[in-house]
């Protein structure tokens, strides 16, 4: 239809006129699907759009000038009020200066992000970068955030076309949603994402250990009143007051990641946070005063204390995760706890705020907070050295508190050997903390001794 000359069929035909060419319909082929009519002369080429990327682009300006509503407001009014009063847009004609948005007092950005495919940046990002830059003299958005393609795991890009696309009803209905939303939210979108058996095999695996994790946390707070059992983090021993401190970690890491668009980086922390903080260590730390110390002890309150905020600060990093277990685990809380008065869904709770942190620790070890989180890493690290030493002995695998361990030398920090002496010395009423810090039935540490060595 291009090749053909626009002064042919001028004024022809009930549609034709205004210089518009008419379409050979039998040559191509063309037919009405409403009316089954193939007449040449019912058909014009429509002219009004320019470029279809062009028509995209322009509605960064379209958007906020004619959708500011109550349902709809952009991140700055800048670029909508510059369209709505005639007078303030020629009095702002000529001006050559460029706002970036960060306060040059220039015009703002009208949206927090633009998101596309990587296939757009000769596209729509570009006509929607240049077109707002013309009209409005700043960029469309504060940030651009460019994905790749779902590719098989031979990195094969999966389409309908080529026959190899797979549906995500068929994911769904072979693991769940929740296992759909975790392979999403682990998957780097800025490059290509692969999708396959054995990756969402990995993302059930993870979904299981969450699922896990939150069902050991709500088995152990069924007896649990908040406001008649909780323990004051102040008055808890040292072990529950470096969870919280960690938990205080993981809120704040999970906040800089999803302010920085990283929501990959967010389930990591939080995945990563279940996995190696409370699965790994706090749980096995904890059970010896869950499940052997009196019912009302104030070792086992404590313990139950720390559970409760971890339960209550996890749901509510997992709701835009897993939405599914994590609505279904506050529903179960709540049902348990009517006391508490949870409120209809997780999903309308606030972010949680840290109860404990560092800085609150290290004050009431007489300690600086850098200090004190240096000291734990310290425990840390030989705990984990311990823990491999004792996995295997004399061909023998042990078990969690059957080992006996002996610490000699002097490779601690003095942070670390504040902390190890009180934690073996601190009885009052919260059991030996060495013995479940470091999950053997005895610990005895010498400090000072020839050789320098840990055993």
């Amino acid at each position: 239809g291009e090749g053909e000359g626009e002064g042919e069929g001028e004024g022809e035909g009930e549609g034709g006129g205004g210089g518009r060419a008419r379409l050979d319909v039998q040559a191509l082929g063309l037919q009405c699907g409403r009316c089954g009519n193939a007449d040449g002369r019912r058909f014009t080429p429509d002219r009004d759009v320019l470029d279809v990327w062009f028509d995209s682009g322009a509605s960064c300006a379209v958007v906020p000038k004619h959708y500011h509503t109550a349902h709809f407001q952009p991140v700055c009014s800048g670029a909508g009020e510059a369209g709505t009063n005639e007078e303030e847009g020629k009095e702002e004609e000529g001006k050559e200066e460029v706002g970036d948005g960060d306060g040059d007092g220039g015009a703002q950005p009208a949206f927090a992000c633009y998101l596309e495919g990587k296939d757009q940046h000769r596209g729509w990002f570009q006509t929607s970068f240049l077109t707002s830059l013309v009209c409005t003299g700043a960029l469309p958005a504060r940030t651009v955030l460019s994905h790749g393609f779902v590719v098989d795991e031979k990195g094969v890009k999966l389409s309908k076309s080529a026959g190899n696309g797979a549906t995500l009803s068929d994911v769904v209905s072979r693991y769940n949603a929740d296992v759909l939303r975790v392979w999403v939210c682990s998957s780097d979108c800025t490059r290509d994402v692969h999708a396959g058996d054995k990756v969402f095999a990995v993302c059930a695996g993870t979904y299981r250990r969450v699922r896990s994790s939150l069902r050991f946390l709500l088995s152990n707070l069924l007896d649990f009143d908040a406001t008649v059992h909780s323990v004051s983090p102040r008055d808890m021993c040292l072990l529950d007051q470096w969870m919280l401190c960690k938990l205080s970690d993981l809120l704040s890491l999970y906040a800089q990641c999803l302010d920085a668009c990283d929501v990959r980086g967010a389930f990591a922390a939080l995945h990563s946070f279940v996995r190696a903080e409370l699965t790994a260590a706090f749980f096995d730390m904890c059970k010896p005063r869950l499940y052997f110390e009196g019912r009302d002890s104030r070792a086992r309150r404590s313990a139950q204390s720390v559970l409760y905020h971890v339960l209550h600060a996890v749901l509510r990093l997992l709701a835009p995760m897993c939405s599914f277990v994590a609505e279904e685990a506050f529903l179960c809380f709540a049902r348990e706890h009517p006391e508490e008065q949870c409120g209809p869904s997780v999903h309308l709770l606030d972010y949680p705020v840290g109860v404990w942190g560092w800085a609150a620790m290290g004050s009431s070890v007489g300690m600086e907070a850098a200090e004190v989180h240096e000291a734990f890493d310290v425990l840390g690290a030989l705990r984990a050295r311990v823990n491999a030493l004792g996995a295997c002995v004399g061909g023998v695998q042990l078990s969690a508190w059957e080992g006996k361990v002996t610490l000699r030398g002097s490779g601690l920090s003095e942070g670390a050997a504040v902390l190890l002496a009180r934690m073996c010395a601190e009885y009052n009423g919260y059991g030996l903390l060495a013995e479940d810090f470091f999950l053997a039935s005895s610990v005895l540490v010498v400090m000072g001794g020839a050789g320098g060595g840990d055993s």
